[in-house]
């Protein structure tokens, strides 16, 4: 659309996943929203794997939604 505009994430705690590449302690960060009508955003991330997000859910106004997990992954 043209614009930019920063958006703000707050810590959520930490949290355990279920996830088909396996069970995942996590921490977990959402999108602080700055008005009605803004995109839910909460991210997932995996301290043991170097920080990867593990699941990223991204939901719209109208509940459309789309909600990503790790399939599959090397532990190091």
């Amino acid at each position: 659309t043209g614009e930019v505009e920063p958006w703000t994430f707050a810590f959520a705690g930490a949290e355990r996943l279920e996830l088909p590449a396996g069970p995942h302690d996590t921490w977990k960060l959402e999108r602080q929203r700055r008005q009605a009508g803004d995109q839910r955003v909460e991210l997932w991330f995996a301290p043991a794997l170097h920080h990867l997000p593990v699941r990223i859910r991204l939901v719209q106004d109208n509940g459309d939604e789309v909600d990503q997990r790790l399939s599959s992954a090397e532990r190091p």
